[in-house]
């Protein structure tokens, strides 16, 4: 039973390292570091004049911080990880406040809230709750969901 357990945690631990590090990949690099104004999307304005590149930059650098954390606790201890998640859900909630642009904005609470989700089922996942198997795969599929938003929005224009 013992290999069971293992292979739950280990199960867990690599469902929630794919979707930090799908959302790292969905999040690179949408603006150019070396526009002093860069160009509004449609719609992407903001009253402070925030664009929509410069709010999922600012985004990006947030969930690449708390990719390498996520890396580095996974590697020590899984529930390291489920703290990682936390961690990463209060960093969103920080760059919050700095967004002002509303289309990025308003993909930020949703955002936290599935790592807030994750974190809090990642444990119980790993311990072998079968109960939360569910719960937790549906989580996975709106964290997808909310990627592929982010990503659509923050997409470079080519």
């Amino acid at each position: 039973m013992r290999t069971t357990v293992l292979s739950r945690r280990f199960a867990a631990i690599v469902i929630a390292a794919g979707a930090l590090a799908g959302l790292t990949a969905c999040t690179g690099g949408p603006a150019p570091s070396g526009s002093s104004a860069p160009s509004t999307s449609a719609g992407g304005g903001s009253g402070d004049g925030q664009t929509t590149a410069e709010a999922c930059q600012l985004v990006t650098d947030t969930i690449t911080s708390a990719t390498d954390e996520f890396e580095q606790a996974t590697s020590e201890d899984a529930t390291a990880a489920a703290e990682a998640f936390h961690a990463a859900a209060a960093s969103i909630a920080d760059a919050s406040s700095q967004v002002t642009n509303e289309e990025v904005a308003a993909l930020l609470p949703s955002l936290q809230e599935l790592f807030e989700n994750v974190a809090d089922l990642l444990p119980a996942i790993i311990e072998g709750d079968e109960a939360k198997s569910a719960e937790f795969a549906e989580v996975g599929t709106d964290l997808q969901t909310t990627m592929q938003q982010f990503e659509e929005l923050c997409a470079p224009a080519e």
